[in-house]
């Protein structure tokens, strides 16, 4: 003789509430303990701590840009002084090795080339081109050695024989008389009043280029502020 099964077509039986231990179902998903989670979720944790919830991390912004070094009263006063040493020094060297060249013959029926004299008067300019160069640090480096070179140069070339009479009765003796009598020579034909205004020139060029650059980004900035453009 054939046993009915007691429990219904959904799984239940009767007179077990759901939930018992006897053959009962649990919905999909649940877990040993009879309590469902959402499908996804993680098996340990708060709720809120899952990996979609992680902070994302902040990209650190970019440090602003270091302008430029300005020069002070001091390295004016400073570049004064370099400016007046370095075209001293410019000043002999061209001189010296000028005197040289010519003291070893320079006319028309030969040339006899001195090679001390060349490497002064090559040294003299590279000293003169570096302080019209040093005007990027500051103006006052020309502009100190640019007034030296074309005081002593408009003395030399405008007023010859005093500066000639003066020259002989300061720095000529017996040994160097020949030597200081051509450097006059030189100095009379305006090379150094020359180097002077090319000094100068060099000077004011830096300062005008500085103060226009200052100029010419102000606008810049004036007109990216009033239109909105970055």
């Amino acid at each position: 003789m054939s046993s009915t099964d007691p429990r219904r077509p959904d799984g239940t039986t009767p007179g077990v509430p759901p939930g018992a231990s006897g053959g009962t179902s649990r919905p999909a998903g649940s877990t040993s303990a009879g309590t469902s989670r959402p499908a996804g979720s993680t098996s340990a944790g708060p709720a809120g701590t899952g990996p979609a919830d992680t902070p994302r991390a902040t990209t650190p912004a970019a440090p602003e840009p270091a302008g430029p070094r300005t020069t002070g009263p001091g390295g004016h006063v400073v570049g004064v002084l370099i400016g007046i040493v370095l075209t001293a020094v410019a000043l002999v060297l061209l001189a010296l090795g000028m005197s040289r060249i010519l003291s070893a013959g320079a006319g028309e029926d030969a040339v006899s080339p001195d090679a001390l004299g060349m490497v002064l008067v090559t040294l003299g300019a590279l000293v003169a081109g570096g302080v019209a160069l040093l005007a990027v640090r500051t103006s006052t480096i020309p502009f100190a050695g640019g007034l030296l070179a074309l005081v002593v140069g408009a003395a030399y070339l405008f007023a010859p024989v005093d500066t000639h009479r003066e020259t002989v009765r300061l720095l000529a003796t017996q040994q160097n008389r020949e030597g200081v009598l051509t450097i006059i020579t030189i100095a009379t034909t305006g090379m150094i009043f020359t180097l002077g205004v090319v000094l100068l020139a060099a000077g004011f060029a830096a300062s005008l280029v500085r103060r226009r650059g200052i100029a010419v980004g102000a606008f810049r900035e004036r007109t990216r502020t009033s239109t909105g453009r970055r």
